[in-house]
């Protein structure tokens, strides 16, 4: 039998790659993620990736 830490490890890399690709899906990185997650719009964080990209 495999350690407690092992899957949470497990678990942790397979939340990770979840996430990664559903923010490719809309063309956002973790850091868009970070500014949603402190309240931040969509919009907003769409505006600031259009502006960096410029």
């Amino acid at each position: 039998m495999k350690p407690i830490g092992f899957w949470f490890a497990h678990l942790h890399q397979a939340l990770e790659s979840s996430l990664d690709r559903v923010l490719a899906a809309e063309s956002l990185t973790r850091r868009h993620w970070q500014v949603l997650n402190t309240g931040g719009s969509l919009d907003e964080v769409r505006m600031a990736a259009n502006l960096a990209r410029e």
